[in-house]
C-alpha cells in the first residue's frame, strides 16, 4: 500500500493594522476625555454644593449671633440706669471710662462715610481698641453694652451652679435697685448671702470685620471686656466679606420707624435694626474664564455696592439680612 503525504493548510493570523490602531486609540481618549470631564465636573459641581452649605451655616449662624447682640443691648439686669450708675474707668479702657458706661448702648461706625471709630463723645477707639489696619475698609463697626440675659447670682444665691469668676466684670445690685455698682473682684469674699443681692455679669463688645488674615479670608471679629480691660480678642466667623447696620428711627415717639438710614445722627431713637452680611466662600471656585461679576448692594446706599474685581471674582457669595427690634437701648414709647 502506497501511502501519499497529505499537506494541511494553517489558518493564518492577522494583527491590527497602523490605521485600525490609531482609530481605538482615538476612541479611547475620546472616552477617557468624557469620562473626566464628567468626574471633573462633578467635582467642582461637589465643592460648590460644599461650599455654599458653608456659606450658609456661617452667615445663619453670623447673623443669629448679631441679632441677639442687638437685641440684648441696653438690657442692665432690669433696672434703668442711665441717671444713677457712674461710669468707671477699667485698666486698659478703649478711651476714659467707655467700656463702664451706660450710655449709649449702641453705637454705629458707617465704613463707607467714616474711616475712624469717633465715639459719640468725640474720642477715637481705634487709638487701643482697634488697630486701623485690621479694620476692613467699608465695612460697618458697631458696639454695645449690656448685662447678661440671667443673673450669675439673684436673692442671694448662685443661679443654676454658676459662679462668680474673678475675670470678669459684675452689675452688682443690692437691696432691690437701690443700691448699683461696678464690681470686680478676684477673691469674691466674702460672699454676701443675703436676700437682696444681685450679680449680673457685664459685656461690652466691638463687632468688626477684620482685614483678610494670613489665608486671605475676611472674618467676623470682635473686641470684649475682660478684667483687666477691653483686652480680649476673638474672631468668631470665617467668610464674612462685608458688614452694614441700618437703624429704624422713630421721629415721632410712638416706637415705630418711620424712615431707615445708615449712619443715624442718634442712635438712641432708633427702634429697630436691619443686619446685611455678605458672605463669600472660603475657597476660589471660579476660574480666570469664569469669574463672578455679580454687584452685591448691602440696604439702603445704592451709591457703592459690593463690586469684586481682580481674584475677588473668583469666590462664590451670598447676601444675608434680617430686622431686630432694639427693645433695650430705649425706654417704650409713652
Amino acid at each position: 500500500m502506497k501511502f501519499t503525504d497529505k499537506k494541511f493548510k494553517v489558518p493564518q493570523q492577522h494583527g491590527l493594522s497602523l490605521i485600525e490602531l490609531m482609530v481605538s486609540i482615538l476612541l479611547g481618549v475620546v472616552l477617557s476625555s468624557g469620562i473626566i470631564a464628567v468626574y471633573l465636573e462633578s467635582k467642582r459641581n461637589y465643592a460648590a454644593e460644599e461650599e455654599l452649605a458653608r456659606i450658609q451655616e456661617n452667615g445663619r449662624f453670623a447673623l443669629d449671633l448679631l441679632k441677639r447682640e442687638l437685641s440684648m443691648a441696653g438690657l442692665y439686669g432690669g433696672y434703668f440706669l442711665a441717671d444713677d450708675l457712674p461710669a468707671v474707668s477699667v485698666d486698659t479702657d478703649c478711651v476714659t471710662n467707655w467700656a463702664l458706661n451706660v450710655v449709649p448702648a449702641i453705637e454705629v461706625f458707617n465704613g463707607k462715610t467714616e474711616t475712624d471709630l469717633i465715639t459719640s463723645e468725640g474720642t477715637d477707639l481705634s487709638a487701643v481698641c482697634i488697630d486701623p489696619a485690621d479694620w476692613k475698609s467699608g465695612t460697618d463697626v458697631f458696639t454695645i453694652k449690656r448685662t447678661a440675659a440671667i443673673a450669675t447670682v439673684y436673692e442671694g444665691a448662685l443661679v443654676n451652679g454658676a459662679q462668680l469668676d474673678p475675670n470678669e466684670w459684675y452689675l452688682k445690685v443690692e437691696n432691690y435697685g437701690e443700691n448699683k455698682e461696678w464690681f470686680n473682684d478676684s477673691s469674691f469674699d466674702p460672699f454676701d448671702p443675703n436676700d437682696a443681692v444681685e450679680y449680673w455679669e457685664i459685656y461690652a463688645k466691638i463687632f468688626y470685620i477684620k482685614q483678610e488674615n494670613a489665608d486671605d479670608i475676611p472674618t467676623l471679629c470682635v473686641k470684649s471686656l475682660g478684667s483687666d480691660g477691653m483686652t480680649r480678642d476673638q474672631c468668631l466667623v470665617e467668610g464674612i466679606e462685608d458688614m452694614q447696620i441700618e437703624f429704624g428711627v422713630d421721629t415721632n415717639g410712638d416706637a415705630v420707624p418711620n424712615t431707615y438710614t445708615p449712619d443715624p445722627n442718634d442712635v438712641s431713637v432708633a427702634v429697630t435694626a436691619r443686619i446685611y452680611l455678605l458672605v463669600r466662600s472660603l475657597g476660589e471656585l471660579y476660574s480666570t474664564e469664569n469669574i463672578n461679576t455679580k454687584k452685591y448692594q448691602l440696604g439702603l446706599d445704592a451709591s457703592a455696592p459690593f463690586t469684586p474685581t481682580g481674584s475677588e471674582q473668583r469666590y462664590l457669595r451670598q447676601i444675608f439680612s434680617t430686622t431686630v427690634l432694639v427693645r433695650n437701648s430705649i425706654l417704650p414709647a409713652n
